[in-house]
């Protein structure tokens, strides 16, 4: 991981002096893990999302310090892009909390025929899909974008106790809407184990199908 992260600085400052394959070798490193992030929430609009988050890194690659690793710093970037997009789509006020909404309150939808070919994979993804946003983001970022519990408190701007405590009960919260969702709520509760593994084997799937589209 450190070698990894000293390759992003390297290839970062070389950009910053006018070295542009730096810059591309760059952007193709973390290309797939932003189009993966935006695909999973924003499945029709996700290209335009990933050109406005490259734009807004080129745009303001200056101003990164070096204060976390330059991954954490672009899916800050995302963030702002995909939460600038829903309060635009949606025209929410200053009363939206990610705390409380989710996709299928904005959207009145269900993206998992769209994302997903196996039942159990669409009621997982529907369960994402019913999430509070901020939960939602929680279990992406930390189960589909290869970051750790320390560069998702470095997104999120919080401690990361803070950061594993909510992955764990945003996970109980998966397992219960997927019970809630496939009918079965009086049958055995679901395992914690098991919604990783489901969400590994969907990760997999959702990469395959991006693959698919080209």
């Amino acid at each position: 991981m450190a070698a990894r992260t000293d390759s992003d600085l390297v290839l970062l400052e070389k950009w910053r002096e006018g070295d542009r394959l730096a810059g591309e070798q760059l952007v193709a490193r973390h290309f797939k893990g932003i189009r993966r992030y935006f695909f999973v929430r924003f499945a029709l609009e996700h290209e335009d999302l990933v050109q406005e988050t490259f734009e807004r890194l080129v745009k303001n690659r200056d101003r990164f310090r070096g204060d976390s690793s330059f991954k954490t710093y672009l899916y800050r970037i995302a963030r702002y892009v995909g939460d600038e997009y829903l309060r635009r789509r949606y025209k929410l006020g200053d009363g939206f909390s990610p705390a409380t909404s989710s996709l299928a309150d904005l959207t009145g939808q269900r993206q998992s025929s769209l994302l997903a070919a196996r039942e159990n994979h669409r009621l997982l993804l529907d369960a994402l899909w019913n999430m509070p946003l901020a939960q939602q983001e929680l279990i992406q970022l930390y189960y589909w974008q290869d970051l750790t519990a320390g560069e998702v408190a470095a997104i999120l701007e919080l401690p990361e106790p803070t950061v594993r405590s909510r992955i764990r009960l945003a996970l109980g919260h998966l397992a219960k809407l997927h019970q809630k969702l496939s009918q079965q709520e009086h049958t055995r509760e679901i395992s914690e184990n098991e919604v990783e593994e489901w969400l590994e084997a969907l990760s997999t799937e959702l990469v395959r199908a991006k693959v698919r589209e080209g």
